[in-house]
């Protein structure tokens, strides 16, 4: 988003900065998984076991596993610099407001990610009443009331959080694809999306006998690991969406009270 008047502009340009150097890592991070994936995922060692009523994928393996790496410093690297420009946001906020924003220990200016309403929203140094509205209406309490740490405000704040203090875990996840019927003309498809062991296998049971015919598809991707908010969900996806919260939902809607 561009912003008119030297003022507004120049706060809005300090805080694009962090969005815009989030958006050349993931840049970046994109290019490092395609190198990652040609060299460890190709080819994808796995067999389709079909049977009447039922069948199962078979892996072969082995499957390299991901997880700790500079690739996963990068992704951190991302989020860091998308949480800390909400902290800008925060900070650029109080000036616009004639106030007096803090770094100072337990005073410091910072944009608020809460996923329970404990007590009255604030930011030190005070903001606009109608932008702490806006941020209000934000808040992973109110977009997703029956399932807050589901909300994507708040994915990116555990995140950045888990990388802060012992790093984001990666690993390859298996996407597979089964289609029975007559070649050519199939009527069923099964999508799977699991993390990936050696030797493991994923049973399906069709609507139909599969001695007509069956297709399998499988594919690797990488995806944030096991515990992380987000689990399974491909990582390069799904920073894109922590992007445009950021650059294209918050900003968007705050940047005017700059």
């Amino acid at each position: 988003m561009s912003c008119q008047g030297g003022a507004v502009s120049g706060r809005a340009d300090r805080v694009l900065v962090k969005v815009n150097r989030a958006e050349q890592l993931l840049e970046e991070l994109r290019q490092l998984i395609g190198v990652y994936a040609h060299q460890h995922f190709q080819p994808i060692p796995a067999r389709l076991v079909v049977q009447p009523g039922g069948g199962y994928f078979q892996v072969d393996g082995p499957i390299p596993l991901y997880g700790h790496g500079p690739h996963a410093a990068v992704i951190g690297d991302v989020v860091h610099n998308l949480r800390s420009s909400l902290d800008h946001l925060a900070w650029q906020l109080v000036e616009a407001n004639d106030g007096t924003p803090s770094d100072k220990p337990g005073e410091q200016t910072a944009f608020p990610i809460r996923d329970v309403r404990r007590k009255e929203l604030r930011i030190h140094g005070g903001v606009d009443p109608r932008a702490l509205k806006v941020i209000d209406d934000l808040q992973p309490y109110n977009v997703l009331p029956e399932s807050p740490t589901d909300a994507d405000l708040w994915h990116l704040h555990r995140l950045d959080i888990v990388d802060k203090h012992h790093g984001l875990l990666l690993a390859p996840v298996r996407h597979e694809a089964v289609m029975w019927g007559t070649p050519g003309v199939y009527e069923g498809q099964l999508v799977v999306e699991r993390f990936v062991d050696d030797g493991a296998d994923y049973r399906f049971v069709p609507d139909r006998p599969t001695d007509t015919g069956a297709r399998a598809e499988t594919s690797l991707l990488v995806a944030l690991g096991p515990g992380l908010p987000g689990e399974r969900l491909p990582v390069v996806t799904r920073l894109r969406e922590l992007l445009a919260l950021v650059r294209d939902d918050i900003c968007t809607q705050l940047f005017s009270f700059l």
